[in-house]
């Protein structure tokens, strides 16, 4: 179920919210990545390289879709990962809909793995944030959302409910 937030009433997330959050997100990907190494008992060859065996190299490539894994289903349903969450902030739609929906949400993720791997460029995309009036990213502009503060009574009935329709759609 959506619910729709008067985005003229909300603030947006400020820039040490959204950069804990992420950074938040990146340590709990990481310790996942972790559990799963060692309850597999898969050992990690720190002196391989990118060829041969299975070397750290090899196994970083696995990380973006361990991170696709973790946010995906929390953005497009909620609008929320764990780190974003904890640091009282939520992805909403342009239209005021919460959870992104697969499009958006896998739009936004990908948008910012893409930019993530640019040089310097990359920085200005996933930063531009901290200059942009509505702190807006690239992956924002590009995926049509906004970052903003959790209102209060979010997860109480206070906030109507609102289920999307084929309509709703942009």
């Amino acid at each position: 179920m959506r619910r729709t937030i008067d985005l003229e009433t909300v603030e947006f997330a400020s820039t040490p919210q959204r950069i804990a959050a992420r950074l938040l997100d990146i340590v709990i990907v990481s310790f996942l990545f972790a559990v799963f190494l060692s309850l597999t008992g898969i050992e990690v060859n720190t002196e391989a390289g990118l060829t041969g065996d299975m070397g750290l190299g090899a196994w970083v490539w696995f990380l973006p879709v361990l991170y696709l894994a973790y946010e995906l289903p929390g953005t497009s349903y909620r609008g929320q990962t764990l780190g974003k969450r904890l640091m009282g902030i939520l992805i909403v739609r342009k239209d005021g809909l919460t959870g992104l929906g697969f499009d958006r949400a896998l739009t936004r993720f990908l948008a910012i793995m893409i930019s993530a791997f640019i040089p310097f460029a990359g920085i200005l995309a996933l930063g531009w944030f901290v200059f942009d009036p509505t702190r807006q990213n690239l992956p924002d502009k590009v995926a049509k959302t906004f970052v903003i503060r959790t209102p209060k009574g979010f997860f109480t009935r206070e906030i109507q409910s609102h289920t999307s329709g084929p309509n709703d759609l942009q």
